[in-house]
Parts: structure tokens; sequence; C-alpha cells
């Protein structure tokens, strides 16, 4: 065989191998591309079946590192234990938390640990002690912290931030039943995630805690990686969290003992979070766990939450502030609750903006035209005493 043959048939075998690898890469890219729509498919199937949902939790919270990196590099250091419901149906929203005992003491011993430690600018310790937050799809009910006072405020709907933003959703990526969301929710659904074409699927499987997964690489803002379980309709198990370009690891979330709340749809009732030093902190600090956060469910209703429940009743003899007037600008009223659930009217409530013009009389009018008179009687004084 003459080398002009060899040639021709060492170039026809790489063409050959380069269109196998091409077909291979497209074959793999199809079943990857298969895959994640089977589980956009399939949580959009679950999240479908979920009309309404509460939820009944403990939230806790250990300082593993040292307060001074706590203060500094986490958001908010809220040490201790909650214990939290939260509902929605449709529209209707349902939020409460109750701290189960005084932390003002321990705060202030992490706040002066921080402050002595010379952190400027130290993040103030949470302490409080509980709320109540209900809204029937009309009118928004609040107990505020510690259950001293009472509110009411007319609102065309809330969105899923603030009170109403469940952390415990979030933990699976998941929509709120019913609900339209914030700007910030859509951005945390692993569904929306997919259909926008931001999820790469990793190849092979991966074992967390025993269990085959897949894992997903989310291309948002903060990067996410997370592993589903086919098991249980792919229900994430492990979540992680990046900042800065991607490579630095701010949160690890590992859940379990999952629930099937409607049929092929598992959530989980427990949760172990760890929170790292993140990329803001010094790189021998990076990776470092300073909190670790524990969520344990104790109950989970779905489908079946009563309208009557988004009805906040206000127990006997509180003082509740009804701010549902028209016009933003007429005070409010203090209203007293009733044995019978009934609010009646006590007295009128000055709103923020009667005490704001009253404050500027107070502090500049008044002072002004005393000032005047004063100035008057001076300089009448003075005529007086020259025309003598």
């Amino acid at each position: 065989m003459d080398s002009t043959t060899l040639h021709f048939v060492s170039d026809w075998l790489k063409f050959l191998i380069l269109c196998l690898m091409c077909t291979s890469q497209t074959l793999a890219g199809t079943k990857e591309s298969e895959l994640l729509q089977t589980v956009l498919e399939t949580i959009r199937e679950q999240d479908s079946s979920l009309h309404s949902i509460r939820v009944t939790y403990t939230y806790s919270n250990k300082l593993v590192g040292n307060a001074a990196d706590v203060s500094k590099y986490t958001p908010i250091a809220c040490i201790g234990t909650d214990r939290q419901v939260f509902a929605v149906k449709g529209s209707k929203r349902y939020f409460s938390y109750d701290r189960t005992g005084d932390l003002a003491d321990r705060a202030a011993e992490l706040q002066s640990v921080a402050q002595l430690a010379g952190v400027p600018g130290a993040t103030p310790i949470n302490t409080t002690a509980n709320t109540i937050v209900a809204f029937n799809g009309s009118t928004l009910r609040r107990r505020d912290p510690g259950g001293q006072m009472g509110a009411l405020l007319d609102l065309k709907e809330v969105d899923t931030k603030g009170h109403f933003n469940s952390m415990y959703l979030g933990l699976s990526c998941r929509v709120a039943p019913g609900g339209k969301g914030g700007k910030a929710l859509p951005e945390g659904r692993l569904s929306d995630g997919i259909e926008a074409g931001l999820c790469t699927l990793r190849a092979g499987r991966e074992d967390v805690a025993g269990h085959s997964c897949i894992s997903i690489d989310w291309k948002r803002k903060p990067r996410m990686r997370i592993w589903c379980d086919p098991a249980l309709g792919y229900a994430i198990r492990k979540k992680e969290i990046y900042q800065g370009d991607g490579d630095v690891l701010t949160w690890q979330i590992n859940m379990d003992r999952f629930e099937e709340v409607t049929p092929g749809f598992w959530l989980p009732t427990h949760a172990l979070a760890n929170r790292f030093a993140g990329a803001k902190a010094p790189t021998e600090l990076q990776g470092e766990v300073l909190v670790v956060y524990e969520y344990d469910v104790q109950t989970i209703e779905a489908n079946n939450i009563p309208d009557e429940f988004f009805d906040l009743k206000f127990p006997a003899g509180l003082e509740v502030a009804d701010c549902r007037a028209d016009d933003a600008t007429r005070p409010a009223k203090i209203l007293i609750a009733g044995n019978d659930g009934s609010l009646n009217e006590r007295r009128p409530f000055t709103t923020q903006l009667h005490r704001s013009n009253n404050r500027y009389f107070t502090r500049f009018i008044l002072p002004a035209n005393i000032l005047v008179f004063i100035v008057l009687g001076v300089t009448l004084w003075r005529r007086r005493q020259r025309g003598q």
C-alpha cells in the first residue's frame, strides 16, 4: 500500500472517529435534555397537585464559629429555637413564629463579644419573641411581637417575600401553591430554572446518604448545585450554594425523612443547613462552618386547609390599630377585641403622618412664632424707652 493510500485511510479514520464522537455527544446531549424535561414535567405535575399546605416545624440555630466571625460574615445571627407555622392557599397566607425562650441576655453576650473583637457595625442579634401575620385574600391581620398590639390593613394581594417567604418551601425549590410569587421567588424555583435553560445535568449518578441521585448545576445568582432523588419524584436531597465567582461554598443543605404529601410528591421533614463564612471572609476562613441551622417538621397538611384558618382571631381585650381607612392621611382607630371576636371602637389613633406633622409644628413653627413675639416685644419696649 503506497503512502497516498495510507494518508487517505488515515484521514478517513480520523473523520469517522470525529463523526462518532459528535454523534455520541449529540446522543448524550439529547439524553440530558430528555431527562431534564422529565424532571421539569414531574415537578410541574407535583406542584399542580398541591392546592394548599400547612407546615408546623421548629427552626433552630447553633453557633459553631466564634461570635465575631458570625456577626461579620453572616447576614444575621439568630441563636435559639423558633416554632414556626407556614400556610398558603391560593392568595391566602399565614405565618407565625414563637421564640421558645428569652434570648435578650444571650444576644447581648454575643453582641458584646463581637464588639470587643473590633467588628465594625456588628449585626444585631434578633430576639423578637413572637408574631403572627395572616392574609385572607383582602385583609391582613397581624399580632405584633409579644402579642401586645394588633393591626388591620386592607390589601389587594401579598407576595411571597418577607413574612410570607417560606424558608421551608425554599429548601425544596418549590412553588407556593396558587401563589403568584414575589420578585425573588422565581429565582428559587427549580422548574423555572430548567425552563429558562439555566440547568445542566452532570454525568452519571452520585450517592447522597446511600441514595442514588442525579446532580444538576444551576447557573443562577448565586450559583447552586442540587442532588435529586429519582426514587422520590426528583425530590432534592442535597443543595449547595456558592458565592464570588461560583467557587466559594456558602451553604450546604442536607434533607431527609421525606413524607409523601400528595401522590408522588415528597417533601423533607428534616434538614440541616451549614452556613459557611462565604466569599467576603479571609481565604483561611472560607470553608469553615459558622452556624448550623436545623429544620424539624412536626406536621405537614396538604389540600385540607380551611379558609377560616387565614382569618386571624384576636384575643379578647387586645388593642387593634384599624388602618383600613381609604384615605391614608385620615387617623386610624383603636379597636378593642371582644370575647366573641368582634372589634369595638375605642378612640382615634394618630397615624405616623399626623405625628410627623405635630412634631414639625412643635419643633419649628411654634419656636419660630415665640421668637417673633419676643423680638416684637423687645422692639416695642426700646421704642417706649426712647420716647420717654
